[in-house]
């Protein structure tokens, strides 16, 4: 507890670090709404029925601060609740934990702990920095669960797009050493997760849809950038950083909640069928005539949203 507090109210001034604000609701809605005119961006009101901790440092790294955004219902009580670490996406390189603020407060409406949180892109840092971040930020909640009142028999990890990726990989890496961070704050806590969503996050890099992109030099693929090489440069840490290839070792229930665009779906097939192998529960929806970042926009949030908090109420 102590070393929670230390660190929320750390209050220094943060070195500047590269980022890429490209992706953005707004920027994402103008090219929706070219083929999509009927659409609109989803947005959250202010709720006195849940409690919002803004920007909580769950990381120091020398000046850098990383933070999540906390949603949950107030309670008088000793009920615990599961928890939802929500990882946003924007191709590694982009995106903020904000866009998945709506999803956040309607889950914590639904009695769980929601947990947008913020990572290293890859301006700032290559892979697999974004992997010891996000294990950082599910220790972290782990070691303050009595202060969130966090069951942590029951934690689920929701990614979308580039962040259905990542969380892929965070539902299937534990124990796995070189995904932790060697230098975790808390590495008496455990990175085990219990169930996956993935909303339109691809499992194989190695898919031609992923790996076929680079073939000019001068505009590098989102993949390529987040690795820092090519596939044809270094086809072992495409597959490393591959989901697919390491669910066996952790199957968990899963979700999946994809758009009509069958290149967002790689390696979901294959990884369906290793958890059906392991007697291990799955979903798939795919939402029809949809865009890839379908849970930003309505009328589609509303479906998606309600496939998740199913899964999540099904499981828990």
């Amino acid at each position: 507890m102590i070393l929670f507090l230390f660190v929320a109210n750390y209050n220094f001034a943060q070195t500047d670090y590269p980022r890429d604000t490209s992706f953005t609701v707004n920027s994402a809605w103008n090219k929706v709404k070219k083929k999509y005119p009927y659409t609109s961006p989803v947005t959250s009101t202010k709720s006195d029925k849940i409690i919002g901790l803004s920007n909580q440092v769950y990381r120091v790294r020398g000046n850098r601060m990383l933070h999540m955004d906390i949603f949950m219902k107030p309670g008088t009580d000793s009920c615990s609740r599961p928890v939802v670490l929500m990882i946003h996406g924007g191709g590694w390189r982009s995106g903020d934990k904000s866009h998945l603020k709506p999803l956040a407060m309607f889950l914590a409406h639904n009695n769980y702990v929601a947990v947008p949180v913020e990572y290293r892109l890859s301006k700032e840092a290559r892979y697999p920095a974004a992997i010891y971040d996000l294990k950082e930020a599910l220790r972290f909640l782990k070691h303050n669960a009595a202060l969130y009142k966090i069951d942590t028999s029951k934690i689920a990890v929701l990614g979308t797009s580039a962040g259905g990726t990542l969380a892929g990989l965070l539902a299937t890496t534990c124990g796995m050493a070189k995904f932790d961070d060697p230098n975790s704050v808390f590495p008496n806590s455990s990175s085990a997760v219990h169930a996956y969503i993935d909303m339109d996050g691809v499992l194989d890099f190695t898919d031609p849809s992923e790996s076929g992109k680079d073939q000019d030099p001068h505009k590098p693929s989102a993949a390529a950038m987040f690795f820092g090489e090519t596939f044809n440069e270094n086809p072992q840490v495409w597959k490393e950083a591959s989901p697919i290839n390491h669910v066996c070792a952790n199957p968990l229930p899963t979700l999946f909640v994809n758009s009509s665009l069958p290149r967002f779906h790689a390696g979901r097939d294959k990884f369906i069928h290793i958890l059906s192998s392991n007697g291990v529960y799955s979903q798939v929806h795919e939402i029809k005539n949809t865009p890839h970042p379908f849970w930003l926009f309505y009328p589609w949030y509303d479906e998606a949203k309600e496939y998740v908090v199913k899964f999540l109420n099904k499981i828990f």
